[in-house]
């Protein structure tokens, strides 16, 4: 896209062109979804520009709440709309879960989106048939980055988060494990 077209675009209308990006897809053919999504940086200089944007993570918030509103419509779509849509779905949260999203939160922002992530969680998983397990990798990346931010981690369990933090693909079942803790022991903090 030219640098001066770019330039132009809000970041909302941007992070929609990003969500509509033909080769968003792509994000499943790296070593791991990290590994693809530095890929999608590197071919599209959209997602480039998005991600130096200083009111990124409003607009990703916004459109993260819009999008996972419509969970509940999806099932009226046809196959390919509904795989298009989880797509998205998964690619908006995964890049909710790069550093340089985490490390703009506030406080306030950040509370909210672990809440939020966790209830969607379990929404998409009522809908496994259109969002399949993967979708758990992205909230589960995000989580997993807020817990070695921000907490005190057992021994047990600090290699296996970076393990997934560095080379995410699958969360291993006692990473699942160690995230649903945390998250149930968090959600009922007043």
């Amino acid at each position: 896209m030219p640098d001066a077209i770019l330039a132009t675009i809000s970041t909302a209308g941007l992070l929609e062109t990003c969500l509509e990006f033909p080769y968003l897809i792509d994000i499943h053919f790296g070593k791991n979804y990290q590994n693809a999504f530095d890929g999608l940086l590197i071919k599209f200089n959209g997602l480039r520009e998005l991600l130096k944007r200083p009111d990124l993570t409003d607009a990703l918030i916004e459109k993260y709440i819009s999008l996972s509103e419509e969970v509940k419509k999806v099932q009226s779509l046809s196959l390919v709309e509904q795989g298009v849509f989880s797509l998205r779905h998964f690619f908006l949260e995964f890049t909710l879960a790069q550093d340089v999203v985490i490390e703009n939160l506030s406080k306030e922002q950040e509370e909210s989106l672990f809440l939020l992530t966790a209830e969607r969680a379990k929404i998409k998983r009522s809908y496994s048939d259109i969002f399949a397990n993967y979708h758990d990798v992205a909230a589960a990346l995000l989580h997993a980055k807020k817990i070695m931010k921000n907490e005190i981690v057992p021994a047990n369990m600090k290699d296996p988060l970076m393990e997934f933090i560095q080379a995410p693909l699958y969360v291993e079942q006692n990473v699942v494990n160690y995230l649903n803790e945390y998250i149930n022991y968090k959600s009922k903090l007043p």
